[in-house]
């Protein structure tokens, strides 16, 4: 008996082994991060070309750095590797009609994750 209960808690409602779930969120906020410095660097543009050039230096020297390289490429490529591993483990295509307009958009644009609203909403 407590053998199916250890087993169900390494699995995550979703059907997803739990680490994968959170290495795959790491990935994601990691892009995330990524992301919004360089989208950081564009509204930094609004003081000025100096300015930008100064704030696109700092991020050059983290990201562009061997850590900060394989950071990024790694957390991109498990990002990827597990949303795709996860979608290739559905049970069915068809998707519940009351989450459908909340996870097509995701899907197509990569987002993998649920929102944060989805427990709100009972969709998690």
């Amino acid at each position: 008996m407590s053998e199916t209960n250890s087993a169900a808690s390494k699995t995550s409602r979703s059907g997803g082994i739990a680490w994968e779930r959170t290495t795959r969120l790491w990935a994601g906020l990691i892009l995330f991060v990524f992301v919004l410095t360089h989208l950081l660097n564009h509204a930094v543009g609004i003081f000025g070309v100096d300015a930008m050039q100064v704030a696109q230096n700092w991020r050059v020297a983290v990201w562009r750095s061997m850590p900060g390289t394989v950071l990024l490429y790694g957390a991109a490529l498990l990002h990827i590797l597990l949303a795709v591993k996860r979608i290739v483990q559905r049970r069915t295509w068809r998707m519940p009609v009351q989450a459908e307009w909340l996870q097509e958009p995701q899907i197509c644009i990569c987002g993998h994750h649920p929102p944060p609203y989805w427990g709100v909403l009972g969709l998690s």
